[in-house]
């Protein structure tokens, strides 16, 4: 800020020497720009009259007081709005560790969970455990997050940030003994579990006492919540030292009563977000709280539940003329009023999110039904990126795959198959047990069970089981990406539009994704099969192959 201060010594210089402020080429409403470190900040100076027109000392200094907050408070808003524009910044963590007392029946795989803030769903990553126990995964992450290992029967919490360095001592088989954490981030995080596990009860008994309830009764609960949180951290005064995990712990309180009202809101209220703003609990400021989106519980409340319950619901009528311009190819005005009329609270990073997850959602195959056509994606591209402001956010929506749904699939991809698919499979392995999985490429709870079933399959290698994924409503690029990203083995399918709609009405299936069916070696289907991460699975399994 060194030319700021250098502006404001001219000022200052000019009252005293009488000079008009337009000698140092400010004018009426002019933009005054400043350098600092080649980031610009853009003060605004509106009705700049100049100095020597003043004519007494008292109103001069009082007009040149005026004029300096103002400088202030515009640099510093900028400021942070240049802080908010670079909050995803591209880096890694690196965990390593050792699961001792490891036997040949344990489990080789721990799987990672983090939520990606941007697509507003979670991901699933697997680690393996070489013989020895060691394991070691480097992980890129685009914002400090909390983050979950899975092993056996025990989770792991961690909060991280980028170019953090962990080290893990597990015992794989007893449950109890806590997780040694060490390494660059090793007490932020060994703090973060005690904060956990101290707070646990006082959470489940609040939100078991709050489910349904109406607003006064939630809010005089949380209060008394939030009262015995405080006391835990008044406690233990060493949670106060890491600025990350402050931020964090002052996240989780908000997050534990705005789940409850957002659903007592959205069910409720006719005017969800007018409610909940009118009684000061969440408000503008609360929705652009950026730094608190490190919570993943916070992020998800605010950018998935609030969005989708509360904004879309008070303003639903903007929806259907967004739809109409659409199909009127007025693509401009449409993603205007999304932007303007729609996210009206949001502003910076956090109104980017929500657009990013608005344009993802434009691109889904219920959206070409409601529009009646195929949306030109390029026009969404280009007006979508003139209501964002994040560099970060424009290049992921630069580089989406301009592919649309499989309507225009080559035709190789299905020739092969008869319009029964699955019939054909099951002729083709009749004396096989088959584990179906119904998924699309764009369902997040789909693509988080791909790592459990990667792993159920290299389990069941040796038995007689083919594993079956069969994708609908997707298009081919998405299609081909996570095929081998992660690592899909089995049958893998891209069906039509034609195939999936014969599937549905043949097996009486739902059209709700993911979908899982086990064939039997005798030919017998059971639908509502477990997902890849249930226990059971194994066991339902193994009661078809014997």
């Amino acid at each position: 800020m060194n030319r700021s201060k250098t502006l404001l010594k001219m000022i200052i210089h000019g009252l005293s020497e009488n000079i008009y402020l337009e000698k140092v080429g400010l004018s009426t409403r002019n933009d005054v720009v400043t350098q600092n470190n080649h980031k610009e900040i853009k003060c605004r100076f509106w009705l700049m009259q100049p100095l020597a027109t003043i004519k007494t000392n008292k109103m001069r200094m009082l007009y040149l007081v005026i004029i300096i907050s103002f400088i202030i408070i515009s640099c510093t808003q900028n400021k942070t709005e240049t802080k908010i524009q670079d909050f995803f910044k591209s880096g890694t963590i690196t965990i390593t560790g050792q699961v001792n007392n490891l036997k040949a029946e344990d489990s080789k795989t721990i799987f990672l969970k983090q939520h990606n803030l941007l697509s507003g769903k979670a991901e699933v990553i697997s680690i393996k455990i070489s013989n020895f126990g060691e394991f070691e995964k480097i992980l890129t992450v685009y914002n400090s997050q909390d983050i979950s290992l899975e092993y056996q029967e025990r989770t792991i919490n961690l909060l991280v940030k980028q170019s953090d360095s962990l080290n893990l001592i597990i015992d794989a088989q007893n449950q109890n003994q806590d997780v040694i954490i060490s390494g660059t981030s090793g007490e932020r995080n060994t703090l973060f579990n005690q904060y956990l596990q101290l707070t646990l009860n006082i959470k489940r008994d609040y939100n078991l006492k709050t489910s349904g309830k109406d607003f006064g009764f939630i809010k005089s609960s949380y209060e008394k919540a939030e009262s015995k949180i405080d006391s835990v951290i008044k406690d233990f005064p060493n949670f106060k030292h890491d600025a990350l995990l402050t931020t964090w712990i002052d996240a989780d309180k908000k997050s534990l009563i705005n789940y409850n009202l957002i659903q007592y809101a959205s069910n409720n209220e006719d005017l969800p977000v007018t409610f909940l703003t009118n009684k000061n609990m969440i408000t503008e400021k609360v929705i652009n709280k950026i730094d608190f989106y490190c919570n993943r519980s916070y992020a998800l409340d605010i950018l998935n539940n609030y969005v989708g319950g509360c904004v879309m619901k008070e303003r639903q009528k903007f929806t259907g003329d967004i739809i109409t311009k659409l199909k009127n190819d007025d693509y401009s005005n449409a993603v205007k009023l999304l932007s303007d009329s729609v996210m009206t609270d949001f502003r910076n990073i956090g109104k980017d999110i929500v657009m990013y997850q608005l344009f993802e959602q434009m691109l889904l195959p219920g959206m070409t039904e409601m529009v009646g056509k195929e949306l030109e994606i390029d026009l969404l591209k280009k007006y979508f990126l003139q209501n964002i402001n994040s560099e970060f956010v424009k290049t992921l929506i630069i580089n989406t795959s301009n592919e649309q749904s499989n309507a225009v699939l080559e035709e190789s991809l299905t020739g092969n198959f008869e319009e029964d698919v699955l019939g054909a499979l099951m002729n083709e392995f009749k004396s096989k047990v088959l584990y179906v999985d119904i998924s699309a490429t764009w369902c997040g709870p789909c693509i988080q069970e791909f790592p459990y079933s990667t792993t159920l399959h290299e389990n069941l290698a040796d038995n007689e089981i083919v594993f079956v994924y069969l994708f609908a409503k997707s298009n081919l690029s998405d299609w081909k990406k996570l095929s081998a990203k992660y690592n899909l083995q089995g049958e893998n399918i891209l069906l039509s539009d034609e195939q999936y709609n014969f599937l549905l009405s043949k097996y009486a299936i739902s059209s709700g994704f993911p979908q899982y069916l086990l064939i039997g070696k005798n030919g017998e289907v059971l639908k509502d099969a477990q997902r890849p991460s249930m226990e059971g699975i194994k066991e339902e399994i193994y009661k078809l192959l014997n």
